[in-house]
């Protein structure tokens, strides 16, 4: 019996100590997944294409990472829109109540959508895509605005019935005042164009116009407009009967005078990547007077272009403390963007951010050698411009 005791303690340690060489060897834990900070306006309202929570859902990860911040806003006559709900996934003790949390956030967006309807006449795009980023500002993420709505605002700052679709596009946008309610947020509409009846649909024409007119517009307040993307494109939804009127806008009936053909125009962006060892010295932030050749091409054509906005965005690697990348890149970022406003460029048409490694384009660590990869890492190290508006037309 005591040898048979013996035995079985000894294979005991002899497992206990083969777990312990192999915990030993483990890879390290992989890092948490970035939390978002997403806010999503809804416009069931009328004339405007309906959206449902489906059409969202491939915004939404899951699971939501810990720490994301969530705002969704409905359009309509109301300045403010129409809050529908702030979700934030906190960080819990217990690994079940957290899958819960996170679970239960998700589905809590996808439901406000689907159940989102206006509740004033008139609809305020603008005033709810604003409202949005004010609640999101305080979670100091970089934010972006997905918004599903036609765009065709009628109250407030904006009031498309007043034949803006027949109006220079200069003229339009220089009734917004300039202002930095969206600055470090990025507006991306999703159905912009999107109507019902009995708001006529929009030519290709007027389409174009639209999107240009609220290029302008999310520039004049501090932000910048981006493109939909691949896996957010839906067919809009048809709307909810019975919401709130909405004013009509008139769409231009437009004629061709063969005697007098006017150039056609197309609204498209442009982007310059440039290395940060071009622009400065080491982890300085001061611009290095060879880099000023450099960013002078990117000048000449904003130059050409007053109608364009320009993003300005600072990378870094993985490497250091986070906070220390963060400010490194903001400060990269502004001293890009003082000089571009020292030499003509338009202040308020300019937004500069940093996200030190937040956004990365490739994996520049292994964590299997614990060593950084130079050759990515060396591309992660720029400051990226994004001229955003630009009108191109034929001459």
């Amino acid at each position: 019996m005591e040898h048979t005791l013996n035995r079985l303690i000894a294979l005991l340690a002899g497992a206990l100590g083969s777990i312990a060489a192999l915990s030993g060897c483990s890879q390290p834990p992989s890092p948490p997944p970035r939390p978002i900070c997403l806010g999503i306006v809804a416009g069931n309202r009328s004339n405007s294409a309906g959206v449902t929570g489906p059409m969202v859902a491939p915004l939404l990860p899951d699971p939501l990472p810990v720490g994301s911040v969530i705002v969704v806003t409905g359009v309509s006559g109301s300045a403010n829109g129409d809050p529908l709900l702030t979700g934030v996934v906190e960080e819990i003790d217990n690994s079940y109540d957290q899958k819960d949390a996170q679970l239960n956030t998700r589905n809590s967006v996808i439901e406000a959508v689907s159940t989102a309807q206006a509740t004033k006449p008139e609809a305020d795009v603008l005033g709810a895509i604003e409202s949005t980023a004010a609640k999101l500002r305080a979670a100091g993420l970089s934010c972006a605005i997905h918004v599903y709505d036609s765009g065709l605002q009628s109250i407030g700052l904006l009031e498309f019935q007043q034949n803006l679709l027949a109006l220079d596009l200069r003229t339009v946008i220089d009734l917004i005042p300039t202002a930095q309610t969206l600055r470090n947020t990025k507006v991306v509409f999703e159905t912009l164009g999107a109507v019902q009846d009995p708001q006529p649909a929009l030519d290709a024409t007027s389409l174009e116009k639209l999107s240009a007119i609220w290029q302008g517009v999310i520039a004049a307040r501090g932000g910048v407009m981006g493109q939909p993307d691949s896996v957010t494109a839906h067919r809009p939804a048809e709307p909810i009967p019975g919401l709130p009127p909405v004013t009509v806008v008139p769409v231009p009936k437009r004629t061709i005078d063969f005697g007098d053909l006017k150039p056609s125009c197309t609204l498209t962006s442009t982007s310059w990547a440039m290395p940060a060892n071009a622009l400065f010295d080491g982890d300085e932030h001061v611009l290095k007077d060879d880099a000023k050749t450099l960013l002078d091409q990117a000048i000449q054509v904003l130059r050409q272009h007053p109608e364009a906005g320009v993003e300005i965005i600072g990378h870094t690697a993985s490497v250091g403390t986070a906070p220390s990348g963060l400010e490194l890149s903001q400060d990269r970022a502004d001293a890009v963007a003082d000089y571009l406003s020292g030499e003509g460029v338009d202040r308020s048409k300019i937004t500069a951010r940093g996200v030190g490694d937040t956004e990365p384009s490739c994996q520049d660590w292994d964590p299997t050698t614990s060593t950084q990869i130079e050759a990515c890492a060396a591309t992660e190290r720029n400051v990226t411009l994004v001229a955003t508006g630009v009108v191109l037309c034929d001459a």
